[in-house]
């Protein structure tokens, strides 16, 4: 019965992507903000994995950079037909189809002042999220909810969250590995009697990011491409050749997601 199950589901988004590709503009738009490593480039993680699931379909991708909530905000808009990512919906959204597995999954860490915990603390990797929840956090959009914290003040400027550590406006900075790493190698020589040795980071948890499609039967298509796409590169063992030449891994949920299939 699954084998069967599984088959038609195949068939589906084999059938459906047909249709799209006669029936629809082949022109995606991806707002997207910026993120090194992953946007900010045609070679970053996600610019390259888009262009071998669309292009390879006969699609083009119309990438425009946008502030990541506005980015969003035009799919649940239906003004944009795919953007991301997210953390995972808790239910489903009116406005957009979530997709079923994350496009990224990655190390959050923290940043903060050594004199803030003790060594006992410290040494425990993962740090234990609820020590968190007694201090002040700020973090990026999504980034707190993405590794289970509610109470965190979000701010859009990565320097500006470091800076509030420094400053004593925060207890602690939290953002993806590469995102915190970059931000304060690309902010502390402008602080004068910035002391490296005064702070420290920690491991805190795993985010997992999910792209979105607008709500309506063309972002119902998107998505089947998207999925579709994503499974043929999986099984000609591309996927994983495009995730470690940028440094990441595949995401865990997402191989689970196609080898259930199988």
């Amino acid at each position: 019965m699954q084998t069967l199950l599984r088959t038609v589901i195949l068939i589906y988004l084999a059938l459906s992507n047909m249709s799209f590709a006669q029936d629809i503009d082949k022109k995606i738009n991806w707002p997207t903000d910026i993120w090194p490593g992953i946007t900010e480039t045609d070679t970053a993680l996600y610019s390259h994995l888009f262009k071998e699931i669309f292009i390879s379909q006969g699609f083009e991708i119309q990438k425009n950079y946008v502030p990541f909530k506005r980015a969003l905000a035009f799919v649940d808009s239906h003004q944009a037909d795919f953007a991301g990512g997210t953390v995972k919906d808790s239910m489903p959204s009116l406005d957009h189809i979530q997709a079923p597995f994350p496009v990224l999954t990655t190390p959050v860490f923290a940043f903060y002042k050594k004199a803030l915990l003790s060594k006992e603390v410290t040494s425990v990797q993962p740090m234990n999220l609820d020590i968190l929840k007694n201090y002040r956090v700020v973090a990026s959009p999504q980034l707190g909810a993405s590794v289970g914290l509610k109470d965190v003040y979000e701010v859009t400027n990565k320097a500006q969250a470091f800076l509030m550590v420094v400053k004593g406006r925060a207890d602690f900075y939290i953002d993806n590995k590469g995102e915190l790493l970059g931000t304060i190698s690309n902010n502390v020589d402008q602080l004068a009697g910035y002391d490296a040795t005064q702070y420290d980071t920690s491991i805190v948890g795993y985010s997992s990011w999910y792209m979105i499609s607008p709500r309506n039967s063309r972002g119902e298509i998107v998505m089947q491409a998207y999925i579709k796409g994503t499974i043929e590169l999986f099984n000609s063992e591309k996927l994983a050749d495009i995730y470690n030449k940028g440094g990441f891994i595949v995401p865990p949920e997402l191989i689970r997601y196609v080898e259930n299939l199988r």
